[in-house]
């Protein structure tokens, strides 16, 4: 277990007459403007630095909170409190219990007075209860020495030049006695280059005042660093010359270096823990951009970061706590909020946040769907990259036995196109999903590549792969759905790959006018002779044909007082009452592709409409 904060209790700091909040190792704090999110950061920022913002100091006639004043009826004075309930390593909690409670006060011209209780964890009772028992914190203990290793790095609002000067010059002091050291080795042939050049000068200066001085390094390469830039390497751009969204892009990996680099320090005793107080990151990001920052604060969790704390107005930080469905617990989310009396109070919005949101709720759902779309596309395009430039055109099927028959109907239809053509599947757990991602990555490689061939997807005909059930009327109106349009009208870029679906084999026609709605699949293609084989070899699974009838056909049978298996007609009750298992379905496409050439083109003739209509759109 790392260090981290359990618990936090401000009184009387600002606009907090008296808050508690439990935050997460990924604390997201939400609420509408002035609300009072800041100043738990700022709270936190003084616990810690002894600040309330990057450079001021407590004020305390103004950062007290204005309803806090003397009680001379129980003789209590005005002071400001701030109370953190911080988990331990595992290597302190023999001596020192599982957390400690550490607090500080502020009194009006005074310095802070603090103290320090361990509490253990004791279990209680036969039902899992557990007690807590006060723990002193010895003046041998090591527990204050780890907390004053505690690194608190507050992050304002807005991000303005002087904090990126700051955050430059902090680097050095991260990386100081290493960087002197190296830096003296390696600077001399650069002094004796300004040497040089102002030889003159010092000359002049040694013969006027009687000394030897020269120009060389300052002791002190803070300000050296405060100037340092960041520069693209092919067009030699400045990190200033660029826009807001990616200066702040460069915080977070600026914070993350000086933590990793504080962590390798091998001359401290205690181990550093840095936690953050990040306000409003999403600021000056597109949410593109945002999206990657989301996730990148959850993979510093997983290294050297101890603790984030984030004040937002973004559905894509402030989703996150959905995201966290693992059991980690590694995201909580805290909705703050303005009382009657204009006072900062909190409460839990894991999953939901009220009407006080406005507008942001509302649409947080819609664009959390949008979010993750957006992310699988980008994945989607990682992927694509990697995959190099196609070079023949590609026929994507939705698993393993679709690629045999698919194959063989190739070699029987088409001959002269085998090898010019690669059809491929991931396997028996490809699916719709498979085929739509394969899809979409070839769209990709199309912006990427002007020059490569076409791509096909096929689809079975069901709710997932036609964005909808197959329809009667569609049936009765002589459809047979070889080019999927429901498919290829939600997606664009239908030059460079396209979507096609599995024909509908006439035998099924009838099945549809009476009534009864099944997904159109490879395996439908096969025909009632290889059903009857199938069931004798016990290649399929019993269907209840009730369950296959549309709710006109049901009626129909409540009303004439029959059962809905006395609507089936023995010519295709086996595709009604039967499906093929799961488990057989590569074996009985094996089966079927070795059939001879002449009786496969005869049982699967539908699939050759399927195929012309495939190669001429692969202009093959």
């Amino acid at each position: 277990m790392t260090l981290y904060i359990k618990n936090i209790e401000i009184k009387n700091f600002r606009s907090i007459r008296k808050l508690s909040l439990k935050p997460n190792k990924l604390a997201v704090l939400v609420g509408q403007n002035d609300a009072g999110k800041s100043n738990i950061l700022r709270s936190l920022n003084l616990f810690f630095n002894n600040k309330t913002t990057q450079q001021d100091t407590l004020e305390f006639n103004t950062d007290n909170n204005i309803f806090n004043t003397p009680n001379r009826r129980n003789k209590r004075a005005v002071e400001i409190s701030i109370k953190l309930e911080i988990v331990l390593p595992d290597t302190y909690i023999e001596k020192n219990g599982h957390s400690v409670i550490w607090e500080k006060r502020w009194r009006r011209g005074g310095e802070p007075k603090e103290n320090m209780i361990g509490i253990r964890e004791v279990p209680f009772g036969t039902r899992g209860g557990v007690r807590q028992e006060k723990v002193r914190i010895t003046p041998m203990s090591n527990v204050p020495s780890l907390l004053q290793n505690i690194e608190f790095v507050y992050v304002p609002a807005i991000k303005d030049v002087d904090y990126f000067s700051n955050l430059r010059a902090k680097i050095y002091s991260v990386i100081a006695s290493e960087a002197n050291r190296n830096f003296r080795n390696s600077s001399g042939n650069f002094e004796n280059a300004i040497y040089s050049q102002l030889k003159e000068l010092t000359d002049n200066i040694n013969e006027s005042l009687g000394f030897d001085s020269r120009l060389s390094l300052p002791s002190d390469l803070s300000h050296i660093f405060e100037r340092l830039d960041f520069r693209s390497k092919d067009l030699n751009i400045s990190l200033e010359s660029r826009g807001d969204g990616i200066k702040a892009r460069h915080i977070p990996l600026i914070l993350k270096f000086m933590a990793d680099k504080k962590h390798g320090y091998k001359d401290s005793r205690y181990p550093y823990n840095v936690i953050w107080g990040y306000e409003e990151p999403e600021n000056n990001l597109e949410i593109g951009n945002c999206i990657k920052l989301a996730d990148q604060f959850c993979s510093f969790l997983q290294d050297d970061i101890s603790q984030i704390l984030i004040t937002t107005h973004s559905p894509v930080i402030y989703g996150l706590d959905r995201k966290d469905n693992d059991g980690s617990d590694l995201v909580s989310c805290h909705q703050i909020y303005q009382d009657a009396d204009g006072g900062t109070r909190e409460k839990s919005a894991a999953t939901n946040l009220d009407d006080s949101m406005g507008a942001t709720a509302w649409l947080t759902p819609k664009i959390q769907t949008a979010i993750d779309e957006l992310k699988r596309n980008q994945q989607l395009h990682d992927e694509a990259k990697g995959l190099g430039k196609p070079t023949k055109p590609t026929i994507y099927v939705e698993g393993e036995a679709d690629k045999i028959i698919f194959d063989k109907a190739v070699k029987v239809f088409f001959p002269n196109l085998c090898g010019r053509i690669h059809i491929v599947s991931k396997g028996r757990n490809a699916g719709v999903n498979y085929v739509k991602d394969m899809i979409k990555s070839w769209r990709f490689l199309a912006n990427q590549y002007k020059d490569i061939p076409r791509a096909v997807g096929v689809l079975d005909v069901d709710k997932r792969g036609n964005a909808g059930t197959t329809e009667n009327s569609e049936i009765l109106n002589g459809t047979k759905f070889i080019e999927n349009t429901s498919m290829n009208e939600l997606n664009s870029n239908v030059e460079s790959a396209k979507f096609f679906s599995i024909p509908m084999p006439p035998y099924f026609v009838p099945i549809y006018q009476a009534g009864f709605i099944i997904s159109i699949d490879l395996e439908c293609l096969y025909d009632k002779d290889a059903w009857e084989w199938a069931k004798v070899n016990k290649f399929t699974d019993t269907i209840d044909p009730y369950d296959m009838a549309c709710d006109a056909l049901k009626r129909q049978a409540h009303d004439e007082g029959v059962r809905i298996e006395q609507k089936l007609h023995d010519d295709w009750r086996v595709f009604v009452e039967n499906r093929i298992r799961n488990d057989k379905k590569v074996s009985m496409a094996r089966h079927f592709a070795g059939k001879e050439k002449k009786e496969f083109e005869e049982r699967i003739s539908c699939l050759k409409e399927l195929l012309s209509n495939i190669v001429e759109y692969l202009n093959l």
